[in-house]
């Protein structure tokens, strides 16, 4: 209970039951819309209208009213339109809800009209305050902004179509700027404001807000303000250990120092001793170059900037280098893993990983190293097929290579066997891939059906040749091939000694006779030749005649 004789415990509980009437109060003005409302057809996200919609509209004369904003400007200074919420706590508990006339004035029943144009919320309680001592005994006052004046402002320049934008007065620059059809090459640096009261014209670099949150330059709009945005004309461009490289607008007095913050700043990988600057001679035909040491920067090294300059700001070498292997496939827990260059191997990565899953097949397991794969020779720039020509051989086996950059790592041996000569160190880079096990041995070539047969341990290659219905006529019996997924080797079936799953087996097709080929050569080579004979006696004949 609160005690009556105590009137600092009353005043905090009359400015309490204010705060919760405004509160409830704001909420029952349904009719009204927060923030700013968007030109018709144009998307509401700022993001899509800060380089120009070529279907913005120039008017808008329909928009609703605006309501309060969700943070009102500290020393927010009152004006005509404002309507404020005035609660009284005395004997009585009066409330109104008075709009500022345009003269700048709240006239409030039978008590008497109050000047409060340009006055601060704080500075309208006390006058309020005062005048209603008069009216009330140990009264006190609250004052609650209910909703903010609303006015139109212009925008015009680089945008793709001059535009008008209901705002409050607690709107910036960039929220116009944001709900505007700005063109790609428009200026954010060097946007001018042209206010009537008093008569001014600014220049704003509202780019620094969007990047640095800095208001500086973004100030609240005011009646009748027209906002002009230029072209962008010059620039500089910063690359390599900043946060945001790229090319940023150059206005007057731009420093090194301004670049980098507009750039996110630099990175810990930055060199600080040697930052290069590109610049061009006063012909602007060359360019020559000069380095800035920016430890302890700024200011003591802080330098101008020229239109045109060119900032680079290299990389410490070997910074902290993080190398990573891929594991995917049948293990536990795929995913990219760090190495210790020169210290991890295959095993420590796979143990990483948690394992190998149920049915993985390290029959078909691969270490590809893509540094390690090879440039193929194109075919093309051979001026002459010739099957027995090396460079041709060299081609067609890099084509054939599959995976490319495929180390030669047998996984059974390691896991299986613990045979440690299969444990190589791993690189940047590498892959390691543990495929689902096949259970089935594949027969390719020259069989009745060829296809993929299911695996039985111990049977031999002529066991699957005939499961695939046999040799056709044009197979070549005496040489059969073993492809091993694992290796690649394609081995000669006598040098295998046991089949295993996801095998290949192929069965060549016989070469055409070479008797017959040559007899068909010289046969050819006769008749042409007899022709040849045949027309020149002709010939000869027809002239002697």
């Amino acid at each position: 209970m609160i005690g009556l004789n105590s009137d600092a415990k009353l005043r905090q509980f009359r400015a309490i039951a204010a705060m919760i009437f405004a509160t409830f109060f704001c909420a029952a003005l349904s009719a009204q819309e927060i923030g700013l409302p968007s030109p018709t057809n144009v998307p509401a996200s700022p993001s899509n209208l800060m380089f120009g919609n070529p279907n913005a509209t120039s008017s808008l004369a329909n928009a609703n009213k605006l309501a309060l904003p969700n943070a009102i400007p500290k020393n927010y200074v009152v004006g005509a339109g404002d309507v404020l919420l005035i609660a009284i706590f005395s004997q009585t508990y009066t409330t109104y809800q008075l709009p500022v006339t345009p003269s700048g004035t709240l006239i409030i029943p039978r008590l008497k009209e109050i000047s409060v144009q340009g006055l601060s919320i704080d500075k309208v309680q006390e006058v309020l305050t005062r005048e209603f001592a008069k009216v009330y005994r140990s009264a006190d006052v609250t004052v609650t902004l209910l909703s903010l004046r609303n006015f139109y402002v212009d925008i015009v320049g680089e945008v793709s179509v001059p535009t008008r934008l209901l705002v409050n007065a607690a709107t910036r620059v960039s929220d116009v700027i944001s709900q505007s059809p700005i063109l790609q090459n428009a200026s954010l640096r060097q946007v001018r404001l042209k206010r009537f009261n008093p008569d001014t014209l600014l220049t704003l670099d509202v780019f620094r807000y969007y990047r640095l949150l800095d208001n500086s330059d973004n100030p609240y709009l005011q009646e009748n303000d027209i906002i002009q945005v230029s072209k962008q004309t010059k620039s500089v461009t910063i690359y390599g250990e900043v946060k945001y490289q790229g090319s940023y607008e150059y206005v007057e007095s731009d420093s090194l120092y301004t670049l980098f913050k507009l750039a996110g700043g630099l990175l810990e990988s930055a060199i600080l001793d040697s930052v290069d600057i590109i610049r061009y001679f006063p012909n602007q035909l060359s360019t020559y170059t000069f380095s800035v040491n920016v430890r302890g920067f700024p200011p003591s090294s802080n330098i101008p900037l020229l239109d045109g300059d060119r900032v680079q700001v290299r990389r410490i070498p070997l910074w902290r280098p993080d190398e990573t292997v891929l594991v995917q496939g049948r293990v536990k827990v795929p995913g990219y893993y760090r190495i210790e260059k020169g210290r991890t191997r295959l095993r420590d990565v796979i143990e990483r990983a948690g394992g190998f899953l149920e049915l993985a097949s390290l029959e078909e397991a691969t270490l590809v190293r893509p540094k390690a794969i090879r440039k193929e020779i194109d075919l093309s720039t051979i001026k002459e097929i010739d099957l027995e020509d090396p460079e041709y051989q060299y081609a067609i086996a890099r084509k054939r290579e599959e995976p490319k950059g495929r180390l030669a790592v047998d996984f059974k041996k390691l896991f299986l066997q613990n045979d440690d000569s299969q444990n190589i160190i791993l690189e940047e880079g590498d892959v390691i891939t543990i495929p689902l096990f096949r259970n089935y041995v594949n027969v390719i070539g020259r069989v009745a059906r060829p296809g993929n047969f299911e695996y039985v341990k111990g049977e031999g290659v002529k066991y699957y040749i005939q499961k695939a219905g046999g040799f056709t006529e044009r197979a070549q019996r005496g040489d059969i091939k073993v492809l091993k997924p694992n290796s690649g080797d394609l081995l000669d079936a006598d040098d295998v000694d046991e089949i295993e799953p996801s095998d290949v087996i192929l069965v060549q097709e016989k070469p055409k006779s070479q008797f017959w080929t040559r007899s068909w050569e010289i046969f050819r080579d006769v008749v042409v030749v007899a022709g040849s004979v045949a027309t020149t006696l002709l010939l000869i004949r027809n002239l002697t005649q």
